[in-house]
């Protein structure tokens, strides 16, 4: 059973939440960091997740095992066309079943927390910048524009909390994956504690590329985007080729927070709804990644880097997406830290929340290894 409330009518106050949920497993609270205190085109929009009972440090019947104990804040990065609250099924299942991760030299990791950053034309972002939006050609977007909205969000105190003295886990699935490289070396730097790369899209430019790109975006020029009723998206998510192999929870989620009333259709008498993103914008983002020149180059720094780098991936991919591995198993002959299968099709996330969550536990409980650290060294030579 949850309760919901709003603060909808202090939005002013960057330290109240917009909302509040509170459940069984934990308290959901949505922040706003506005374009008016930041001076960014737009106000960002982030979950913020806390277990219900949520100590410093847990507790132990050692005293000396406390000072072991590291506590990190996990940063969730959506796919595109998904949204802030699409993590939630995998984000319960690690409160429940992995919040404390030991490592090999019996140091604690410890999920404090998780947060979820939304791409400001998805979801209830997209809601919110409405009038900034339609100001913006739909074809003008680019997977950078969510890059520079997560660094911003994290950088300025959302709800008061100060993010640049914790430990943060980058976690990203697919566009919200290709932007991490980019978000790493942004100013100021944030203070990572590892990241989890869940398939995205990073390669040398190639042909082979631009023809995922291309089928994702025009995937995303033809999906269905306006239905009578949310009985009807209902039924159309159960059906539809890729939503299908959802988890029921999943699509629940996304058929709560992916989908909107539209004014404009209401205004034509139209009580319809539509997806929160629109197509075009989606479609931008993917050839924007077509176009990314960058992206690899970064990649390679952060393998490079002190900053752990793991990455998950569907075993059995598509062709479409299955060239793609080899370039995220060895960039500019430099290697993530682990390797990571997870069943499920690239929209594992949603398809497989269960073994998702062990996988992302498993990186937690990761800590190089001594020649891993020298290796790391030499390749920064």
């Amino acid at each position: 059973m949850s309760k919901s409330t709003s603060n909808s009518d202090f939005i002013a106050d960057a330290n109240l939440p917009l909302s509040m949920t509170v459940e069984d497993h934990w308290l959901c609270e949505t922040f706003v960091v506005d374009r008016d205190r930041t001076g960014y085109q737009y106000s960002i929009l982030g979950n913020r997740y806390t277990p219900m009972h949520n100590p410093d440090i847990p507790p132990s019947s050692s005293t000396a095992r406390h000072s072991e104990a590291r506590a990190v804040s996990l940063v969730f990065l959506h796919a595109g066309g998904m949204v802030k609250e699409s993590f939630e099924p995998v984000i319960k299942l690690l409160f429940k079943e992995h919040r404390e991760n030991e490592m090999r030299s019996g140091v604690r990791v410890v999920v404090k927390e998780a947060w979820s950053i939304e791409c400001p034309n998805h979801g209830s972002s997209a809601a919110f910048n409405t009038f900034t939006i339609r100001k913006r050609p739909a074809l003008s977007w680019s997977f950078l524009d969510y890059a520079e909205a997560a660094h911003v969000f994290l950088t300025n105190k959302p709800g008061g909390h100060d993010l640049s003295t914790r430990n943060l886990v980058l976690i990203g699935q697919s566009l919200g994956a290709h932007i991490i490289p980019f978000i790493a070396q942004m100013s100021p730097k944030l203070s990572i504690h590892s990241i989890v790369l869940a398939e995205p899209s990073l390669s040398l430019p190639c042909h082979e590329r631009n023809m995922a790109m291309k089928v994702f975006s025009e995937t995303s020029l033809c999906k269905h985007n306006i239905w009578e009723s949310r009985d009807a998206v209902r039924r159309h998510f159960e059906t539809y080729r890729i939503s299908k192999h959802w988890s029921r929870d999943a699509r629940e989620t996304f058929l709560e927070n992916g989908i909107v009333e539209d004014p404009v259709l209401c205004s034509f008498g139209f009580k319809g709804v539509r997806l929160a993103c629109s197509r075009e914008q989606e479609a931008s983002m993917y050839v924007s990644v077509a176009e990314d020149d960058e992206g690899y180059d970064l990649l390679a720094g952060l393998y490079a880097s002190d900053i752990p780098v793991h990455y998950l991936y569907d075993p059995n991919p598509p062709s479409l997406l299955a060239f793609f591995l080899p370039a995220w198993f060895s960039c500019k002959g430099l290697r993530p830290d682990t390797v990571n299968p997870v069943q499920g099709g690239h929209m594992f996330f949603q398809s497989n929340p269960q073994h998702t969550a062990k996988a992302i536990g498993k990186t937690l409980r990761h800590e190089r290894s001594s020649s891993a650290v020298a290796a790391k060294t030499v390749a920064r030579m």
